[in-house]
């Protein structure tokens, strides 16, 4: 099973799109008690709009309450309850709540590879693995480019991907920010 933090890093580079990674937040807290406090904006995530609580008390060091309200995971467990907790974020929650919110992917353009990527979208998976739904004719509006200064030669453009295909997401910077796109 992948590690929690493998999990949470690939959580946020899912959402980052250029904007969201500016607005929201991921912060994980102590407290004196002691025990964890975790806060995950999932405002613009395909999480936006759930709503969701699992509560678990055995003693005052072990406990979790998981609660999403208001666009907002907020999970407060004991100190050696925080593995488990994030296993209920990733392995309950985000199986149980996936949907068919679209999300932007770039793909790489066969032949410019790490270069050019083309527009198309997908819906989430998992964690770092979006299933490819929509990939629109290659067109000049719809492509990104690493640097200014590409030629394509006017070569026909085409890229291996197909629709339903499972692909694995990274991110990359571009002349227009950043964006998601497939491995």
């Amino acid at each position: 099973m992948k590690q929690i933090i493998q999990q949470l890093q690939d959580f946020y580079k899912i959402n980052c799109n250029g904007e969201w990674e500016h607005e929201n937040r991921i912060s994980i807290f102590t407290t004196d008690n002691p025990s964890w406090i975790i806060k995950i904006d999932l405002k613009d995530t395909f999480l936006d709009r759930i709503n969701f609580n699992k509560d678990f008390r055995n003693n005052e060091f072990d406990f979790y309450n998981i609660e999403i309200k208001n666009s907002v995971l907020e999970i407060h467990c004991g100190i050696e309850n925080l593995e488990h907790s994030f296993n209920i974020f990733f392995n309950e929650i985000i199986p149980k709540f996936k949907n068919e919110e679209l999300y932007e992917i770039y793909l790489p353009i066969d032949n410019f590879r790490e270069k050019l990527w083309t527009y198309a979208e997908g819906i989430i998976v998992d964690e770092e693995t979006i299933q490819l739904i929509k990939i629109p004719e290659i067109n000049s509006s719809n492509l990104r480019f690493k640097a200014t200064n590409i030629e394509t030669n006017n070569q026909k453009l085409t890229t291996k991907y197909k629709i339903n295909q499972l692909v694995k997401i990274k991110l990359e910077k571009t002349v227009g920010g950043i964006i998601l796109t497939a491995k």
